[in-house]
């Protein structure tokens, strides 16, 4: 496992230099983080946009990606600032999950509980998607570009802090 968080700010123009993203093009898997609320404050900014970029990056740095069984997990961040715009079944997902540490059950964490985690996971990924393709502007379009570019996508929802901490 290799991670590195890079500055939001390198993201800024959407056009990354290739020497920022050695670990991203050789990668079989990547998460991009978004904040739904930080990218409504962006006039102009879709969340195909940031897609679209990942694509040229792979694009321009590896001829082989379309055959290269790319995957991404889209992690929708700050969940905390719209979870009243989540349906209640994801809603009760981010807010149940047994690694929430305002949840107080008393868990064993081995294999078993692992793959039902994990399972759930894969489960909630399709139902997130399809809020998301349907409420977010450039939501379909990445979900689209993906498929075209032969990238299998899965989403995903996190809070830090269990609530919203504010502005």
């Amino acid at each position: 496992l290799v991670m590195r968080d890079v500055a939001g700010e390198t993201f800024s123009n959407l056009q990354m230099p290739l020497e920022f993203m050695p670990y991203l093009i050789h990668s079989p898997m990547a998460l991009m983080m978004i904040s739904i609320p930080d990218l409504e404050k962006e006039k102009g900014l879709s969340v195909f946009d940031l897609m679209d970029s990942y694509v040229d990056i792979l694009a321009r740095s590896r001829s082989d990606y379309k055959n290269a069984n790319l995957k991404l997990v889209i992690v929708l961040s700050k969940a905390d600032k719209f979870i009243n715009q989540l349906p209640n079944e994801i809603r009760n997902y981010l807010e149940e999950d047994p690694f929430n540490i305002f949840v107080k059950k008393n868990i064993s964490v081995d294999s078993d509980f692992m793959q039902a985690y994990m399972r759930k996971l894969y489960v909630n990924s399709s139902k997130i998607r399809e809020w998301f393709s349907q409420t977010q502007d450039g939501g379909q379009m990445l979900i689209n570009k993906a498929a075209r570019e032969n990238i299998q996508i899965y989403f995903t929802l996190i809070s830090s802090t269990g609530f919203d901490p504010g502005p």
